[in-house]
Order: structure tokens, then sequence, then C-alpha cells
């Protein structure tokens, strides 16, 4: 049976910890496979509607799916359109974030996962061009507007990482609210936190080309159930702590002002506040 709850982004604002706590609920079934990534065109939509049916257990009254390259336009285009065609009376959860901690937290991913060892104003690149993922991914009101075209606005809820992490037994409710479910989640179950950055530790320089390398790619093709538990302990013996990047003063000034304009329209499209951001 297709999925009625879509968390459609965006990266780095709590998207995996999110699908995990509402996976808790008995009454919710969360694509064991998170990032299905099925309405880009670049991706799995080509394997048709029965695939993505196939993905969620027929029984659970609500079933979802998170896929934060939903909100990453223009990079993917006509992602809304391809979710309407499906799953027109879906309900969809849109995560956001202060949008330049969004952005590094984006480049310490980067260096987490692929071995990035650039200077983080260098790996940015250049935050005029459209299709710049660091820049695009922070452009809320950009992206959410995209997804109002196709979708009604009382069909989206639009979710702070700051308040997920700080207000967690109540965010989760109200996103259970949000796809018609009121019985909560046992408070016990919501405290665990799901990719930290304080507990990370970035790939060393041998383990990220033994990932570039056609054994590292080899790897990847394994079902992950069966990669995961040998993965971690090699990214475990193979890997340091990590160093935090701050924006140098300079680009994160030039960054405040492009995405601006973008928190003060998401502000009048949402009539929320985001008092705890930084623009």
């Amino acid at each position: 049976m297709l999925p009625n709850l879509l968390i459609i982004g965006a990266q780095k604002c709590g998207t995996t910890s999110l699908h995990a706590y509402l996976d808790l609920h008995p009454d919710v079934h969360m694509a064991a496979e998170k990032e299905l990534d099925f309405f880009i065109a670049e991706g799995a939509w080509r394997n048709g509607p029965d695939w993505y049916a196939a993905r969620f257990r027929d029984a659970a009254p609500v079933r979802g799916e998170a896929s934060p390259n939903y909100t990453a336009w223009p990079v993917w285009d006509g992602i809304p359109e391809r979710a309407a065609s499906v799953v027109p009376g879906a309900r969809l959860v849109y995560l956001v974030r202060d949008p330049v901690e969004r952005i590094e937290s984006h480049y310490l991913q980067r260096r987490l996962q692929d071995g990035e060892r650039g200077d983080i104003d260098a790996v940015i690149g250049d935050i005029d061009d459209p299709q710049n993922l660091f820049v695009a991914r922070s452009r809320y009101a950009t992206q959410l507007e995209r997804w109002l075209e196709h979708f009604a606005q009382q069909q989206v809820l639009v979710v702070s990482a700051e308040e997920l992490r700080d207000n967690r037994e109540a965010t989760v409710a109200a996103v259970l609210a949000h796809v018609g479910l009121h019985d909560p989640i046992e408070p016990e179950l919501l405290a665990a936190e799901h990719h930290r950055s304080g507990d990370k530790a970035e790939l060393a320089f041998a383990a990220a080309r033994l990932r570039a390398s056609p054994v590292g790619r080899a790897l990847e093709a394994i079902p992950p159930r069966v990669r995961a538990p040998v993965t971690r302990r090699v990214r475990a013996a193979l890997s340091q702590p990590v160093d935090r990047q701050e924006l140098p003063p300079l680009l994160r000034e030039r960054l405040c002002e492009l995405l601006a304009p973008e928190a003060d329209r998401l502000r009048a499209l949402t009539g929320r506040r985001f008092e705890e951001w930084s623009l």
C-alpha cells in the first residue's frame, strides 16, 4: 500500500530522528530504507508505484518515508508534481533549522561520509550558483512554495529541528496528530538522539580512499542490513575525532544576507517566528 506520510526534508534538520521516533508508534510503519528518493526522476521513480508500495506494511494506518532530497530544488526538479500524482492525499512534514547552522552541519556530513578534506568555504563553493546544494537546501520558503502549489496548506506541517531537540515529546505528538494519531509514544522511548554531531568521527584518509575504491563501491551494493555490522566496525577502526569547522565571518555574513529573505518568507508562510534562529 502506498504511503500517506512524507517527511520531505530538510537535510541535517532531524529527519533521521523523526523517522526513528515515529516508527516507535504501533500504528506507524516507516519504510525500513530511509531516503527512498522515489519521486526523483534520476532516483527510484523508474521502479514504478508497485515497487514503492511494497516498501510499506499494508496493515499500518500510517505509512511513511523520509527523503530530504525532496526539498533540494532546482538540483532535483518535478518532485512535488510526481508526489501529487501518486499520493495526493498524503500528509507532509517539513523539518527546518537555522539555515546557516544547517549549512555548517551539511559540510560536517561531507567530512564524515565522504572524507571531504577541503576548507569549508572552498567546499561550499559559489553560493550564488542556483545549483549549489548547500544553499538550495536552506532556501526553505522556496522549497515549501513549490510543494504548496500541489498540496493544500493543511496537509503540510513545518517543524523546527530546534523544537524537536528541546521539546521532543510535544513535537512528536504534534506530528502524530497531523497524521491523525492521538495515542502518545512513551517518553522514555524518545530519549535517544540520532546522528548527533558531537558523537561523530570523520573517516581517516585511508578509509576515505577505501570507500572511493572498487572494493568500497562493491560493499555499497550489499544490502544495508547485511553491510551495516561490518561497516560500523570498519568505520570505528579507521575514523578519528572531528573538529567542527565554523563558517568564516565573511562567508557567514554573505549567507545571512542571502538567506534572510527566505527565512522571512517562511515566517510569513507558516506564521511561525523561529526566534532561536540567527537570522
